[in-house]
């Protein structure tokens, strides 16, 4: 069961990293990548007062030697089948392992990508600590990128970094930690007008990062939404088999906006392009085709 399981997540997580890929038809010059556990390839292993780490057993399993990278999976996360789409020998390093390293290596490393990512990472910065401890919410993560841009400038001259900017991709990918965490506690039950309050103020804080990146001279996006969370085993398992229409309703309607989001930016913002990576459809498509999707029946 747990070997089918592992082959299913795979799948699910090459098919979103094909999804991005319609982000750009030509070459990328680096890729620098933002959110939370499900793009983190182990700024987590540097984070000493953090409660989640994947730096340990069973993590890893699938990889050489078995080895635990910090990778919340088996095996390859989403950013790193999103590195393999996009032609890159390997997923970008961690910004915090970058920081232990030589200057040369920084300074080289920086103008092919970074992942700033992290183990709950939230839109709202103080909205999991009480969970994970210490984290990098994705306010810190822009700024981590803000002074990436800096050294590149500082290293190239504006013109290269401007040029540089302008044919990379930001992956994203935030906002299911939050949302979990604001359905668990409104007892399972959220209150409508709390939703919608809570929803649009999230929505403006995604707006207000993207907006941030924008201006640094970013063109290009590879967002990835929220998967059905609802439909995770803790909800099926006691319910004998049924996902939790109301966590996943939530899920639903915060993905909506982000769609509208993307949309309303990218008419106001000459140049950007952006792909949606509907990690949801994606998802509920494999719960509900899974013969389509190479299960044996």
């Amino acid at each position: 069961m747990a070997e089918k399981w592992f082959h299913s997540f795979s799948l699910f997580i090459c098919l979103v990293a094909a999804a991005v890929h319609q982000a750009s038809a030509t070459q990328v010059a680096a890729l620098y990548i933002l959110g939370d556990s499900t793009v983190d390839v182990g700024n987590n292993k540097f984070l000493n007062n953090s409660r989640a780490r994947a730096d340990h057993p069973p993590y890893g399993i699938d990889f050489p030697r078995r080895k635990a990278t910090g990778r919340f999976s088996n095996g390859l996360t989403t950013a790193d089948f999103i590195a393999k789409v996009f032609k890159f020998k390997q997923s970008p390093p961690t910004y915090l392992y970058l920081l232990t390293k030589t200057e040369s290596y920084y300074k080289k490393q920086i103008l092919k990508g970074v992942n700033f990512a992290a183990v709950g990472a939230g839109l709202v910065d103080a909205t999991t600590t009480g969970i994970y401890g210490e984290t990098v919410p994705l306010s810190r993560q822009v700024q981590q990128f803000v002074t990436v841009v800096r050294n590149i400038k500082e290293q190239c001259g504006a013109e290269h970094a401007r040029s540089l900017l302008s044919k990379s991709i930001i992956v994203m990918s935030a906002g299911k930690d939050e949302l979990h965490e604001f359905f668990l506690q409104s007892h399972r039950k959220p209150d409508p007008a709390l939703t919608m309050a809570f929803l649009n103020n999230l929505t403006n804080i995604y707006d207000h990062n993207m907006r941030r990146l924008l201006g640094l001279g970013v063109k290009k996006f590879a967002v990835i939404n929220v998967p059905p969370l609802g439909c995770f085993p803790v909800y099926r398992v006691p319910s004998k088999g049924n996902c939790s229409k109301d966590l996943n309703k939530l899920i639903t309607m915060f993905n909506s906006n982000l769609g509208s989001l993307l949309s309303n930016i990218s008419s106001e913002f000459k140049g950007m392009s952006y792909s949606l990576g509907d990690a949801y459809y994606i998802a509920s498509a494999m719960l509900t085709r899974p013969i389509s999707f190479g299960k044996k029946a």
